[in-house]
């Protein structure tokens, strides 16, 4: 991925999904399915978001990673290759081996079943969130991004580091 491909991107809305497919996901690119633009937001107005195929969350199955085009508007060059690469690919790999997944009849179970099975997965959320925090503040291009972004990624993890401690006390 190139600054000059991405400055371009940025400026030609057109162009991203083009991009967007040529870029390498470095050591995760076996775990990406694909990465797809989105014209509209993501639910909790994320600037990224990593997922399987709907319906789907089994074993070994390669992840979508889709950016809504606010993401262009508001990242610098190295902020949006260090959070794709190094947090979403991070992602894409636990999904692939450890998908977070909630059984359909979840409602249906005894509270104490839905309580059980509801904090496992808040457990393992924190879990793959705190793991893609780490790796994604270890890289060098993590350096290069603004103080908002650094300060931000490190206020997330002591967040997931707190709930993570909460829940399994």
């Amino acid at each position: 991925m190139k600054e000059t491909d991405y400055k371009y991107a940025q400026r030609n809305p057109e162009f991203r999904q083009e991009f967007l497919d040529n870029i390498d996901m470095e050591r995760y690119k076996s775990f990406v399915g694909s990465i797809v633009y989105v014209e509209g937001e993501l639910r909790e107005k994320r600037i990224m978001e990593t997922k399987q195929p709907e319906s789907t969350q089994k074993l070994y199955v390669q992840s979508i990673i889709r950016i809504p085009a606010y993401t262009f508007e508001s990242l610098s060059y190295h902020e949006f290759y260090n959070i794709l690469v190094h947090h979403e690919g991070i992602h894409a790999v636990q999904d692939y081996f450890d998908p977070i997944v909630l059984d359909e009849d979840l409602c249906k179970k005894s509270l104490s079943s839905f309580v059980e099975e509801t904090k496992s997965c808040l457990i393992k959320t924190c879990q793959h969130e705190i793991e893609a925090h780490r790796n994604q503040m270890k890289h060098p291009s993590f350096d290069k991004c603004s103080i908002k972004i650094r300060e931000g990624t490190k206020d997330w993890l002591n967040k997931y580091l707190f709930e993570f401690d909460s829940l399994t006390k």
